[in-house]
């Protein structure tokens, strides 16, 4: 696909989670993330942080995982890498736009989505020179329902696509990350 004739319904598939054959569960891994998730809570911001991009990586078999807040200067709404992990890392602190980025995407769905090949239209995302080859990204929400961010997995591999077992794995995660963050903040 071209760039320039590259449409941002060319490159969201998140249909594709429920039509591919999922992975069969991992019930003990994610238990065993879960509570190292929770253990890290006592360590601060940046562990909790760290544990959850660790996990998704090793339990998503992903390339990249990152968690995403939003954020607001002078100039306006974007999203701060706050940790990132696997070939993403070295961009940890980084930013991404608040309104032409899959994370913004994402919130203004207020759902999962999965995207296939996002810099196809998202073209600041092919500055890193690091092919992604799927993307999938879950809101983050406040307990009052306000959204604040974004955890996301990333494929750069043609063989690797992600199932509604990833899906799964990065909600339950996602739950235990932001329950930390409460629990740390409190």
């Amino acid at each position: 696909m071209d760039r320039r004739t590259t449409h941002l319904h060319d490159i969201v598939i998140t249909q594709e989670l429920i039509l591919r054959t999922g992975r069969q569960a991992n019930a003990d891994a994610e238990r065993l993330g879960s509570l190292e998730i929770s253990k890290q809570a006592s360590f601060g911001r940046q562990a909790i942080l760290q544990a959850f991009c660790n996990l998704a990586l090793t339990l998503c078999e992903a390339g990249s995982s990152g968690v995403s807040l939003l954020q607001a200067d002078a100039d306006g709404e974007y999203f701060s890498w706050e940790y990132l992990a696997g070939r993403f890392a070295p961009y940890t602190g980084g930013r991404a736009p608040r309104h032409h980025s899959p994370c913004g995407h994402c919130l203004e769905r207020g759902s999962a989505q999965l995207y296939s090949h996002p810099d196809k239209f998202f073209e600041w995302l092919a500055e890193p020179n690091i092919p992604v080859v799927e993307g999938l990204v879950l809101p983050l929400y406040k307990q009052n329902g306000i959204p604040y961010g974004t955890i996301w997995i990333m494929s750069h591999d043609e063989a690797r696509t992600f199932d509604r077992e990833d899906l799964r794995i990065m909600s339950v995660l996602g739950s235990h990350m932001s329950a930390a963050l409460r629990l740390h903040a409190a």
